[in-house]
């Protein structure tokens, strides 16, 4: 028995690789989706030059100046339709990333039909918890960076090239608010799986747990999301600079790609089963302080005529829809 559960009912990735498959698969489609657009026109532009893409990296950053310039009137259709992608896929992703945390959450002899009955119970709070961290995360993202960036401007600079830095930093602020956001939506998403709580429950335990435990989920997200980072960054300049003078290097460049996208997403599932473990151990250090103190009210007896009441029952399991 770990954390009150036997170690087949603790949430781990390891124990549905089918599940982190799918969701691997899903997130390769949004990839290819988002990046095969600008492949095509960036490859015309450089007009199959035996180097592929590895001349866009070359120092100075000439010919990737150039390749944007001539990009110019294609860069704002490009734009908006990966922002569209990326939109629609971000609220349809919800369904196979809860299909896989209720999955991860659940013993291993649980079926696919009892996964998808409780995936679809949570669907609505699931979504509800994305929308309302979307729109907190845009716009504590955007007053971070809009205050950071007036602050750093009544600031004396000597010259412009200090003044980038501190726009650079702003945005650095905005991206670190952002991170901090992602890891409370996680933790609530975990939350939602766990317990089933609406999405008021849901948002004052995150809040609690932020409070007392956040720097421990912190520490957990960033200890699989750096190394998720390190590898696709390796990949994509790896990759780059591979010159494509052959059908074997072509494959090379794919499987790299793709293998380093399995990583991360291995490691984003790793992550999810984390923070659902540490919503087990800080909801049930909860539970059974509240039972320590009802314990001893009843120990004093009834006070002002009141009758103490119930001990709180067993925290749910993920796949448990009792009352």
């Amino acid at each position: 028995m770990i954390d009150g559960l036997p170690a087949a009912a603790r949430p781990s990735a390891r124990k549905r690789p089918g599940f982190v498959a799918m969701y691997f698969g899903y997130r390769a489609l949004v990839a290819a989706a988002l990046a095969l657009p600008l492949a095509y026109a960036v490859g015309v532009v450089m007009g199959g030059h035996p180097d592929g893409d590895a001349r866009l990296f070359e120092p100075g950053g000439m010919v990737l100046l150039d390749v944007l310039e001539r990009l110019e009137g294609t860069l704002p259709a490009l734009t908006m339709q990966a922002a569209l992608v990326t939109t629609v896929a971000a609220f349809v992703g919800l369904a196979p990333l809860l299909g896989l945390m209720v999955a991860m959450a659940s013993e291993p002899d649980v079926g696919a039909r009892r996964i998808l009955r409780r995936t679809v119970s949570l669907f609505g709070t699931f979504a509800l918890v994305y929308g309302l961290a979307s729109a907190a995360t845009v716009g504590l993202g955007a007053l971070s960076v809009g205050l950071a960036d007036t602050a750093l401007g009544r600031v004396a600079w000597s010259g412009p090239e200090n003044r980038d830095v501190a726009h650079a930093g702003a945005l650095g602020l905005g991206a670190f608010v952002a991170m901090i956001l992602g890891v409370l939506h996680d933790v609530a998403r975990a939350i939602v799986v766990r317990r089933g709580y609406g999405l008021y429950d849901t948002l004052a335990c995150t809040l609690r747990l932020a409070k007392k435990r956040g720097w421990v989920a912190v520490l957990l997200y960033a200890a699989r999301a750096v190394p998720a980072a390190a590898v696709l960054a390796l990949a994509l300049f790896g990759t780059a600079r591979m010159p494509r003078v052959s059908t074997s290097a072509i494959a090379l460049a794919l499987v790299a790609g793709q293998g380093a996208l399995l990583v991360a997403v291995t490691l984003r599932a790793s992550w999810l089963a984390a923070a659902m473990r540490l919503v087990d151990r800080f909801l049930d250090d909860e539970t059974r302080a509240w039972q320590a103190e009802q314990q001893l009210e009843v120990g004093r007896g009834p006070t002002s005529g009141e009758t103490p009441g119930a001990l709180p029952s067993p925290p749910r399991t993920s796949l448990d829809t009792s009352p």
